[in-house]
């Protein structure tokens, strides 16, 4: 990841997630984004959703801001939801990369709030130096409580000060 400048003209607008319980991801992301939702909503069976996801839904969403985007949250009674394996490895698995300034107080504060949180490994992992693209950065990956996985990322001083990796 050295190159400069060859970046897509496309800009983020949001993600969204699946949740079995509205309030339930409301109050996790409340404390894992150390931030308030913007909006709440119900689509009931309004025709352009249907027409948008593909078939009939009713979904309470709600909204957080992001950056310069945002993460919806959206949970459907109907269709009855399902569930999918969270596994990394699994084809058409995604993450979202979320950039703080310290990943090992975020991952104290997280693990101390005790909700829900699966951590992936014991704490944050941090990239050998002599690794060309990314030594020095720290990440931890973890699930929410539905099985989404979030990763949290600090680049290495070098990085973090606009000195390429």
């Amino acid at each position: 990841m050295n190159a400069v400048g060859n970046g897509s003209k496309h800009k983020f607008a949001h993600v969204g997630l699946a949740v079995a319980d509205l309030d339930e991801a409301v109050e996790f992301f409340r404390v894992f984004l150390d931030a308030e939702p913007i909006a709440r909503y119900e689509n009931d069976r309004k025709p352009h959703i249907d027409q948008l996801v593909g078939y009939g839904a009713k979904m309470d969403e709600a909204w957080f801001e992001l950056g310069d985007g945002f993460v919806e949250l959206l949970a459907y009674s109907e269709p009855a939801a399902g569930r999918t394996n969270p596994e990394t490895y699994n084809a058409g698995h995604m993450h979202l990369c979320v950039q703080v300034e310290d990943v090992e107080a975020e991952y104290r504060r997280l693990r101390d709030a005790e909700i829900g949180i699966e951590f992936r490994s014991d704490g944050p992992v941090t990239i050998p130096d002599d690794d060309p693209d990314f030594g020095g950065d720290r990440y931890l990956y973890l699930r929410t409580p539905d099985g989404s996985t979030f990763e949290l990322f600090t680049p290495s001083p070098a990085r973090a000060g606009g000195a390429e990796g």
